[in-house]
């Protein structure tokens, strides 16, 4: 969840059949959401939704630069005295963009 918002991701092998990924989404108010393929990589809309097909190396390789990041910021934070914003706090966001 960012920001308290509930972001769906659905992960798939073969088909990428959006159906049931849709009515959670309507159901939930829910107007953005991801879907982590094998190797699909585009934007659907259905129904005034919008649904972001991603590769799993892609969806997998973002997560991890943002750990990385995260954890790196968390570190240079704690030697601050005073921490202020920075590019670590624009990091900890969705984590496709």
């Amino acid at each position: 969840m960012a920001n308290n918002k509930l972001i769906p991701v659905e992960l798939k092998h073969e088909r990428s059949d959006l159906a049931g990924f849709n009515v959670f989404m309507r159901k939930s108010g829910i107007k953005k959401g991801y879907m982590v393929s094998r190797d699909i990589e585009e934007t659907r809309r259905v129904n005034g939704r919008e649904i972001s097909i991603v590769p799993a190396y892609k969806y997998l390789l973002t997560r991890l630069e943002r750990a990385m990041l995260s954890k790196t910021c968390s570190r240079l934070e704690s030697l601050r005295s005073h921490p202020s914003p920075s590019a670590c706090s624009r990091s900890r966001r969705s984590p496709i963009t």
